[in-house]
């Protein structure tokens, strides 16, 4: 069989024909395959996959036929004709791995494809050779992209079944409810310390003011916003899902953000409806079914090779829409603001620990006059609304790049550098449930709420742990581990 194809391959590298289908198939067929072995979680729609099986294969496939049968057809530069075919498939190969890794990087892109031309002109002889070594990538991609594919087609979605019967529950209390998520925003009770340093007071006597209660020991579960809100709105741990090593692990986490979850369930059971507000289309990116009743980045708005931060909503503006409409009924509002987030998390894009500290405090800053202006429009408009404010994870500010979280570490101040989360709470007359006192992670925030809105405790009787975990690449074996424990406190226990 491996003499069959051996002798196959040299009759049509030495063969004098030209195969600009094939040739055109192989120009974008590694690159295909590569931009979905690297970013599946995020190009996994079936839209994406007919544009990027459009451009990458389709459009080359009926593209170089054409232009080789044009040529010949005007007669133009004949002399030239011989180069055309090895020209457009080094330009087209060249093209779209600078858009796969780099993105719409305009002059980068000329500069490689022109050098791309001048290759493939002075390697003509050899297109052929060309093609089959590009093949041979393309293979080898398959590798690690069927077990991926097989994994995903199998993901296990039980981490999100409920111990009891929560996604029944219904509410006696029925404000409006209002989640302000700033990404990256860390408690006032270690934003006031080291290495952050800061002195948030302004903000601080702000909420206060507007009768909001601070929870200064809170924190998040999980490092990054995908994996922090898949457990936040299932109330359930998730412990990376089975992770890999390489890192390409299928989650599911955006389908379950945008609504396959018990919290966006509950509020649609007890007649809210429910709305979603992002500034980016990070978190929608692959266009998951959206179960939110409204969104307010429409999918056809998502450039089909945005990357998630090409496109930006004034989100006070859309939530003031929503307040102004005196027909929508009770609502339940996400709203998920991408500032002050957190330092660079590759070394490549880091300025150093101290310029990176202080990029993050500009950005805070930035967001705290945002908060200021979102809870004024809501307390003018909305005064009997419940208000959450609660950040995703921490801002990362001690370490020089974010990846360094994953090498262990028994640093308390850096561990909470990375999970740290603010909480503040204005609850309807500001009366506060006496077990209040149980806010101290993420994945518990909602079942604490629901017990108030349903009054009823029974549901506290069932709560996660409130431990922190972390995927461990150096310093001891790839793993998950818990690296806070209930009480906050620094342990190193692996995860089975």
């Amino acid at each position: 069989m491996l003499s069959n194809l051996r002798k196959s391959i040299l009759n049509f590298v030495n063969g004098p024909k030209e195969y600009p289908v094939l040739a055109g198939i192989a120009a974008g067929l590694y690159p295909l395959l590569n931009t979905y072995d690297a970013n599946f979680n995020l190009i996994n729609s079936w839209e994406q996959f007919a544009f990027h099986f459009g451009t990458f294969v389709l459009l080359p496939v009926l593209l170089f036929p054409l232009v080789l049968w044009s040529l010949k057809k005007i007669g133009l530069f004949p002399k030239l004709h011989k180069y055309a075919l090895s020209v457009m498939n080094f330009c087209v190969f060249a093209g779209l791995i600078v858009i796969i890794t780099e993105g719409s990087k305009k002059e980068f892109f000329l500069m490689v494809v022109l050098v791309a031309g001048l290759l493939g002109a002075l390697l003509h002889k050899h297109l052929k050779k060309v093609i089959v070594l590009q093949f041979i990538l393309a293979i080898t991609v398959l590798f690690t992209l069927v077990p991926f594919l097989a994994r995903y087609i199998n993901y296990d979605t039980a981490w999100m079944e409920q111990p009891d019967a929560i996604e029944e529950v219904t509410f006696q209390k029925q404000p409006n409810v209002y989640f302000i998520q700033p990404d990256g925003y860390v408690n006032f009770g270690n934003l006031s310390e080291a290495p952050y340093n800061y002195n948030n007071s302004d903000l601080e006597s702000f909420l206060s003011e507007k009768n909001f209660k601070t929870y200064d020991q809170f924190r998040s579960n999980y490092p990054n916003t995908v994996t922090s809100n898949s457990s936040l709105l299932t109330m359930k741990h998730h412990y990376f899902s089975n992770p890999q090593k390489t890192g390409k692990t299928p989650s599911k986490y955006r389908s379950v953000i945008t609504g396959d979850n018990a919290v966006v369930s509950v509020f649609n059971n007890n007649g809210y409806n429910t709305h979603l507000l992002l500034e980016t289309p990070y978190l929608v990116l692959n266009r998951p079914k959206m179960a939110f009743d409204h969104c307010n980045i429409g999918y056809d708005e998502i450039p089909l090779l945005s990357r998630g931060f090409d496109l930006k909503k004034d989100l006070a503006a859309d939530l003031e829409k929503i307040l102004d409409d005196e027909n929508s009924g009770k609502r339940f509002v996400f709203v998920e603001k991408i500032a002050p987030a957190h330092v660079q998390f590759r070394q490549a894009a880091s300025l150093g620990m101290e310029k990176e500290r202080e990029l993050y405090l500009e950005r805070l800053e930035e967001a705290n006059e945002w908060l200021k202006e979102v809870v004024g429009l809501i307390t003018a408009r909305d005064p009997e609304a419940l208000i959450v404010i609660a950040a995703d994870h921490g801002g990362y500010v001690g370490y020089e790049y974010g990846f360094q979280s994953r090498t262990r570490s028994n640093d308390k101040v850096l561990l909470n550098s990375v999970f740290s989360a603010v909480l503040a709470i204005r609850w309807p007359n500001g009366q506060a449930p006496e077990y209040d006192t149980k806010f101290r992670s993420s994945v518990n925030l909602f079942r604490i709420l629901f017990s108030y809105l349903s009054e009823d405790s029974k549901y506290l009787e069932q709560l996660q742990n409130d431990g922190s975990y972390l995927e461990i690449y150096e310093g001891a074996p790839f793993g998950v581990y818990k690296v806070l424990d209930q009480q906050g406190e620094v342990v190193f226990e692996e995860i089975q």
